[in-house]
């Protein structure tokens, strides 16, 4: 896999004009799975509760230790878990503002988040 993301960004790099940097993050994920549950919470359609409540496979749509709705920006930006603590940890050491556009385009807090998080999203 990583010797094809080699060719294709040697591929992208010949080329100029409007194809230029549409290949700019192709190792920005460690694997499929990480790049599946980054776009997951990109688009708000992961195994959090405030989703499952809008498709019926939840009742309240409230996080469990929280008790407020479980919203993306809630699980990364504002919860009391493991998640949210690492990523502001993150932030804060990087010097870097802590918002959800900044948490969920950067490659290597979503790695943390593969790694701290405990649910399946």
């Amino acid at each position: 896999m990583q010797s094809c993301c080699r060719i294709i960004q040697e591929v992208a790099s010949r080329c100029t004009g409007r194809n230029e940097g549409l290949l700019h993050n192709l190792d920005m994920y460690a694997n499929r799975g990480m790049e599946v549950m980054a776009n997951r919470l990109r688009f708000g359609r992961c195994r959090l509760n405030a989703y499952l409540q809008q498709i019926g496979r939840q009742e309240t749509g409230l996080c469990d230790s929280c008790g407020v709705p479980e919203t993306v920006s809630h699980y990364v930006m504002d919860c009391t878990n493991d998640v949210t603590k690492e990523v502001k940890a993150h932030r804060q050491r990087h010097r870097q503002e802590h918002t959800l556009a900044n948490v969920l385009s950067n490659g290597e807090i979503l790695r943390i988040i593969c790694q701290v998080n405990t649910r399946c999203l």
